[in-house]
């Protein structure tokens, strides 16, 4: 969760949210994020063979934190494993759970905050020319998604989760996750595309009504890497990452051809995770 205020960056990978527990117990969240953290390490997410972009080394730097008691009262919840304040910049709060053997150099699953980082990257390549406009089909920059029913979809829309492409709800998101990762049923097979696929046609009329949903992210992760001809972390890395990353240390993972998986599964550290926060703030 991030959230941005007047010159006030908080992050708060807070992966133990009340919310959250309808999904996931607190032990299988962390069980998650501890997978993440050593995926460049092991290989593995579970019993399964994961691919991954990774950049750099897991940092051992000298660990880090900025004690303020104020900040505990609402931040030092047992659940909440870090947090950062930074107040123009500077880092004025930064608290790690010992507890759960997390400090300043643990790579941390940032899950849908990922999400942000695609934008980044669509945002970089509107910047630079490469998207003439928001408002263009994205089958006009994408081969695969031309032959796809995202081929006449804005990328205004897709940006939105408003593309009408997936059917209102998440009944079948796992499906689609567990064939971009190549996991369960799609062991070893993991292919962005493909899970795409699983689509032959819009369920309804683009911009007609949010559908929070996998496919999407999915489907900018392949404009991405077709316009500027590498895959979505690469680029994200190359272009974003090097304006505001500390540690050295990225990670992503992708299908079994190098396409990144971009729902989730973008890693950072939680410094760096506050200066992609401070970053997005100084944009015009």
């Amino acid at each position: 969760m991030r959230h941005i205020t007047s010159g006030l960056v908080l992050i708060t990978l807070s992966l133990f949210a009340i919310e959250a527990f309808a999904d996931h117990s607190p032990k299988k969240m962390m069980r998650n994020v501890k997978a993440y953290a050593q995926l460049s390490v092991t290989g593995k997410l579970g019993p399964f063979d994961v691919n991954y972009d990774k950049f750099g080394e897991i940092p051992n730097a000298s660990k880090t934190s900025v004690g303020n008691k104020k900040f505990d009262k609402w931040l030092g919840d047992k659940f909440n494993p870090e947090a950062i304040v930074m107040r123009d910049g500077k880092v004025i709060y930064e608290r790690y759970n010992k507890k759960r053997k997390i400090d300043s150099n643990t790579p941390l699953l940032g899950m849908s905050m990922s999400k942000t980082a695609i934008a980044a990257s669509v945002g970089g390549l509107l910047c630079s020319g490469k998207i003439k406009s928001l408002n263009d089909k994205a089958g006009s920059y994408s081969k695969f998604l031309a032959s796809t029913p995202y081929g006449e979809v804005s990328i205004r829309n897709i940006l939105q989760m408003n593309s009408g492409v997936s059917p209102l709800g998440r009944s079948d998101e796992k499906r689609f996750n567990q064939k971009s990762r190549g996991m369960q049923n799609f062991d070893g097979n993991g292919n962005v595309r493909e899970a795409l696929n699983f689509y032959k046609s819009a369920a309804r009329n683009a911009g007609q009504k949010m559908n929070y949903h996998s496919t999407d992210s999915l489907a900018l992760s392949i404009l991405v890497e077709e316009i500027a001809q590498k895959s979505l972390a690469k680029y994200f890395h190359s272009e974003i990452y090097s304006q505001f990353g500390k540690s050295g240390f990225m990670q992503w993972t992708s299908d079994k051809s190098g396409t990144t998986v971009s729902f989730s599964d973008l890693v950072m550290t939680a410094q760096d995770w506050a200066n992609f926060g401070q970053y997005l703030m100084r944009q015009k």
